[in-house]
């Protein structure tokens, strides 16, 4: 009985990590610094600067006078204006932030999957060499 042909060596197969990088390189990938993740950072970041002037506007407005009439538009225009700013703002630099964070966490997960796979399949070709040699053979032969 002949033993199939084993299977290409890792010299065989093309660079992975030159593989990834062409590919990379020809997918058209928005984003970065001057994407529109980058725009929702920056005005989630001026939205929460802007709620704190705008409350502390309003309490200024409002602490000059003592009768509630007076004070009930400074309290809507920079209590409310300001809360409302504050949470869409959180919300813009949450989303984007934690989703530069996941993609993070995904691309390594991926690179230590691969490298997971490299030591199983070096691991297998060690257990085949074993098995394969030639005083393994001769074991095999014995009743």
């Amino acid at each position: 009985m002949t033993d199939p042909a084993p299977p290409p060596s890792r010299t065989d197969q093309p660079d992975r990590l030159a593989l990834l990088e062409e590919a990379l390189a020809s997918l058209p990938a928005g984003g970065g610094a001057h994407g529109p993740e980058a725009r929702a950072l920056a005005v989630g970041t001026i939205l929460v600067i802007a709620s704190v002037v705008l409350v502390i506007a309003g309490w200024y407005g409002a602490s000059g006078t003592l009768d509630v009439g007076e004070q009930i538009p400074y309290l809507i225009s920079g209590g409310v204006a300001g809360l409302v700013a504050a949470v869409i703002g959180s919300v813009l630099f949450l989303r984007y932030s934690m989703g530069r964070y996941l993609r993070y966490w995904i691309i390594r997960l991926v690179h230590e999957d691969r490298e997971q796979t490299d030591r199983v399949v070096a691991a297998l070709e060690r257990v085949e060499a074993a098995v394969r040699s030639p005083r393994d053979e001769r074991a095999l032969d014995r009743p």
